[in-house]
């Protein structure tokens, strides 16, 4: 470890290869740190680098970004006709994640951007047979939750139905409300009126007549 780092900053897309190699004549290592996935100054980092790494924290969002950067490496990796080490660190896991679920569908983006997951705190490597067979079963796992779930909640609307009790947001005149409207039109008075006299918006006693206009098409 060095005794002390020497800090370059405003480093732009003109500069950065100069900044690199005079600080490649001065010290052994060379850290370069970057915001962002699609620049030029991304580009000429990681053609010049020996080992990328790709910080992410557990969201999507991230994982997206970190895929566009597996993506930039490899364009990089066929232009300098090189190979580029580089490795995805996992720094911490979101608040976003909210289930095993959310967890594969990131941990399925990566392995489509062609990462592997290897976890320095579990034992989860899909750089390996195992590990992707764990992970097969993992997502076995929380594809039959999620069914679970829907099965429960669908069997608890239809018991609310069967005990008649009104599904959805309440509306927003009672029976009683809807009675009186309807013969307040029926006897001329206007729908701006109604709406204000049962202060809610217009539309709903549109949506109101529209359903009586509608059952008495049905009638006839």
């Amino acid at each position: 470890m060095p005794a002390s780092f020497d800090i370059v900053p405003d480093i732009g897309e003109t500069s950065i290869l100069d900044a690199i190699d005079e600080a490649a004549v001065r010290s052994a290592f060379v850290l370069v740190d970057l915001e962002g996935s699609a620049n030029l100054a991304m580009s000429y980092a990681i053609g010049r680098a020996d080992l990328v790494i790709v910080p992410m924290r557990g969201s999507q969002l991230d994982a997206d970004q970190t895929a566009c950067v597996i993506s930039l490496i490899r364009h990089e990796k066929q232009a300098y006709r090189r190979v580029i080490p580089h490795a995805v660190l996992f720094t911490a896991t979101s608040p976003a994640i909210r289930s095993l679920m959310d967890l594969l569908r990131i941990m399925d983006r990566l392995d489509k951007a062609g990462a592997g997951f290897r976890s320095l705190t579990e034992a989860i490597d899909t750089t390996t047979p195992a590990g992707r067979m764990m992970m097969q079963m993992l997502g076995s796992v929380a594809e039959f939750e999620r069914e679970m779930v829907r099965e429960r909640n669908l069997a608890g609307l239809a018991q609310a139905r069967e005990l008649g009790r009104q599904l959805g947001r309440r509306r927003a005149l009672t029976s009683e409300q809807r009675r009186k409207a309807v013969r307040w039109m029926q006897e001329g008075q206007s729908q701006a009126e109604i709406a204000r006299t049962f202060d809610v918006h217009r539309s709903t006693v549109s949506r109101l007549a529209a359903d009586i206009r509608a059952n008495t098409r049905k009638k006839c």
